[in-house]
């Protein structure tokens, strides 16, 4: 441009342009071929990362316990990651194309729980934790557990569900088997006789049987969680409780894995002695005590009875031992008297005819004697067995005390003593077996005969008492007894030992089968007693055996039979 404001173009300048143009089209060129690289690089890297990423996460996919699944729009399984198969063992055909509601069993699953789930995945949310149930062809369980989340394009469109997937099988399995497991342990405590509870060490009750409600009479729900010391421990036996608890904890229970006798308390405060065995066990929540504990008042109370009658047998046997050892004697006094006897007057034809009938008399008297000690052993017999009836009819006692003291006269007056009888003509009849009565007054006047001393006196008597019981009495003015001679003297089989006694023949039965027999007519038999003093015997006959209107004689006789 000049100075006049025109362009000239000249041959210079003309190639100065082109020059310039050149030059700058270069530069365009080279700029270009550079942005062109760096794209080129970028995108590379960009897929290089992509790809990184990608493998990534198929690594993840593959590694993960749980396997990665997708369904298409139709809910048709259409991927399953090779997880799947590793995890189960069970291939990806079979479940490749079809449907979970075609391939999946709803047993054991709550309907609801299935209607919820077809309802979230037609509204196409997302889901977690839902479980299938799978049933293989050789008919084995399997349980799988799934999560999913709906896919839709860039557009919206619907495309299906993708998620993962995991085996709870060996989970479900194994929780059913411990839960089976525990139902059947407890059945068993359940069906146990013995009280079983187990406590945590600080003694809470964490479990407790059917047989421990049943004992203590607090069901399982008020007793878990309670202290075992304010439920059962009666208050006496609290500090050694506190005791054995504390040896628990620090594992110097002498008395784990063995049996103690202790007491216990019920709910209505009442204590029982029983039998207690602690073990010990280990559980994923700790250490745990379980007690067995047994009621053995009734176990108690029949060791003692066996006991008792252990010792009654024993004595029994002792007894009759002494009967034995004392019949012996009294069997063969007399019968060597009656064979002794009997020789000499067959031997000796000629003594003399006093000396005969004093021979007579011994043999008489030997086998009465002898009559009456099997008399009574076969009454005694009789009556412990049971068999022993009575013929029951109205006895009046006037006639049968005149009778008795007639029967006892002879041989009362032969010992020098005084027999008298004090029964009132007037006293009402009893319905009694009068035999039995009679065999009653005879043992007792004959005891009394045998141990009064010569000018001593034996008395019969019979009254009414204020209560209208008929007493029978014997009282004499002989030897007496002590108190533990009394309670001897009843026992069968035993004698008395004395002086006096050893000089007079017995079987020692004479008291016990008189009250063996008194007791037979619902009576009682009283004995007052003193050494030196005498003995007075009395046989109590009930006012229900009086008969004061004899128009009720009949009456009476069915009532008393």
């Amino acid at each position: 441009m000049y100075l006049d404001g025109t362009i000239r173009v000249t041959a210079t300048n003309f190639f100065g342009v082109i020059v310039v143009a050149v030059i700058l089209a270069a530069g365009v060129l080279i700029l270009g071929v550079s942005f062109l690289v760096a794209t080129v690089a970028k995108l590379t890297r960009q897929r290089t990362e992509a790809r990184e990423v990608q493998q990534r996460l198929s690594d993840v996919v593959e590694l993960a316990a749980d396997w990665v699944w997708e369904t298409d729009s139709e809910n048709r399984f259409v991927y399953f990651s090779e997880r799947f198969e590793q995890v189960t063992g069970l291939s990806r055909d079979l479940f490749l194309g079809q449907n979970r509601e075609f391939l999946f069993s709803r047993d054991g699953f709550v309907a609801s729980e299935w209607t919820q789930h077809l309802k979230t995945i037609q509204a196409r949310q997302p889901f977690f934790g839902f479980r299938y149930s799978y049933f293989s062809e050789d008919g084995r369980r399997y349980v799988f557990q799934i999560n999913g989340k709906p896919v839709f394009s860039r557009k919206g469109r619907f495309i299906g569900y993708r998620g993962t997937g995991t085996d709870l099988t060996e989970t479900v399995t194994a929780r059913a088997d411990a839960e089976a497991t525990e139902a059947h342990a407890r059945r068993v405590l359940d069906s146990a006789l013995d009280a079983f509870f187990s406590l945590d060490p600080d003694g809470l009750i964490v479990d407790w049987n059917r047989a421990a409600e049943q004992t203590f009479n607090w069901s399982r729900e008020e007793a878990l969680g309670r202290s075992v010391a304010a439920l059962i421990v009666p208050g006496g036996e609290l500090d050694a409780h506190r005791r054995m608890m504390g040896q628990l904890r620090v594992g110097n229970a002498w008395f784990l894995n063995s049996r103690v006798r202790t007491t216990a308390r019920r709910r209505d405060g009442s204590v029982f002695l029983c039998e207690l065995a602690i073990t010990e066990t280990w559980t994923p929540h700790g250490r745990t005590f379980n007690a067995f504990m047994r009621d053995i008042t009734d176990r108690e109370a029949r060791q003692k009875a066996m006991e008792r009658a252990r010792y009654e047998a024993e004595v029994a046997s002792k007894s009759k031992s002494e009967f034995l050892a004392a019949m012996s004697h009294e069997l063969r006094t007399p019968l060597n008297a009656v064979i002794g006897f009997s020789d000499l007057l067959f031997s000796c034809p000629d003594i003399p005819e006093e000396q005969r009938l004093e021979y007579l008399h011994d043999i008489r008297d030997s086998g009465n004697h002898l009559l009456e000690l099997i008399n009574d052993v076969l009454d005694l017999s009789k009556i412990e067995a049971g068999r022993t009836d009575l013929s029951e009819e109205p006895v009046n006692l006037a006639e049968l005390a005149r009778a008795c003291t007639r029967l006892l006269g002879e041989r009362a007056q032969s010992a020098l003593l005084e027999l008298r009888e004090d029964v009132p003509e007037d006293l009402p009849a009893v319905m009694v077996d009068r035999t039995r009565i009679k065999q009653i007054l005879i043992n007792l006047l004959s005891n009394s005969v045998k141990f009064t001393e010569p000018g001593g006196t034996v008395t019969l008597a019979a009254r009414l008492d204020d209560q209208g019981r008929m007493r029978l009495s014997v009282a004499d003015t002989g030897v007496g007894m002590a108190p533990d001679q009394l309670s001897r003297a009843f026992e069968p089989f035993t004698q008395l030992d004395n002086v006096y006694s050893r000089r007079q023949q017995g079987t020692g039965l004479g008291l016990a089968l008189v009250r063996m027999l008194t007791e037979l007519h619902d009576g009682t038999l009283e004995v007052d007693t003193a050494p030196g003093v005498g003995t007075t015997a009395t046989c109590v006959l009930p006012a229900e055996r009086v008969i004061v209107d004899p128009g009720k004689h009949d009456a009476q006789r069915r009532m008393i039979g």
